[in-house]
């Protein structure tokens, strides 16, 4: 039991670097990095398609932005990822309070998708298997995988495990916020139902 919450822990710590947007060079990573320099081409409603050298698709509206970012497995080991990100111009600030702690943007939402050289079922047996008892099945686009939550409050993030190919592996993960329904938002700001709705969205519109 201590081990599962330590690993909870490392994920909200590491997805807080991870996840937000990520500029600077990740270490560690896999050769093949997902680079933001998509293929995009106009679909229907005038949505667009980012389609992955790693063999996925998804489609994404106008707002969002692509971003190269990373997702975090137990353990806290970084995996270089492109992440869907909608901006709002909304300041967040640490418990600190101070200025330099303070971002003039927040993500509402983001998801990133990230690929390791891995199976999936040693990576199930393995990095994952502290959160299988509080996971759930999930079948996206044909793919069987599985699902866990961690956070505290209202706020934190979904990680989703799905096989790719016969040595790869599929990791998503998105922020959930719900604090956005508590306070006092601008009208760009969404809330925790409209934030699900273009996770739902992007995740709906996943193809291999």
């Amino acid at each position: 039991m201590r081990n599962t919450f330590v690993t909870i822990f490392l994920i909200i710590i590491a997805f807080s670097l991870g996840l937000s947007v990520d500029k600077t060079k990740i270490k560690n990573i896999q050769e093949a990095e997902v680079v933001v320099t998509p293929e995009v081409k106009k679909v229907e409603q005038e949505n667009l398609e980012y389609k992955s050298p790693f063999g996925f698709s998804f489609s994404y509206k106008p707002e969002i932005t692509l971003e190269n970012s990373s997702v975090v497995i137990p353990g806290g080991e970084r995996v270089s990822a492109i992440a869907a990100v909608r901006y709002i111009k909304e300041q967040k600030c640490s418990e600190s309070g101070l200025s330099q702690h303070c971002r003039a943007f927040l993500e509402n939402p983001a998801i990133a998708f990230g690929v390791i050289d891995e199976k999936f079922d040693a990576l199930k047996n393995n990095q994952f298997k502290d959160v299988l008892s509080f996971s759930e099945k999930i079948d996206l686009s044909g793919k069987t995988g599985f699902q866990y939550y961690a956070g505290v409050e209202g706020e934190g993030v979904v990680t989703i495990v799905l096989p790719l190919k016969e040595n790869q592996t599929l990791l998503i993960q998105y922020t959930f916020d719900e604090m956005y329904d508590q306070i006092q938002k601008s009208q760009d700001t969404y809330g925790s139902t409209d934030q699900k709705a273009i996770v739902d969205f992007i995740l709906n519109s996943l193809k291999f």
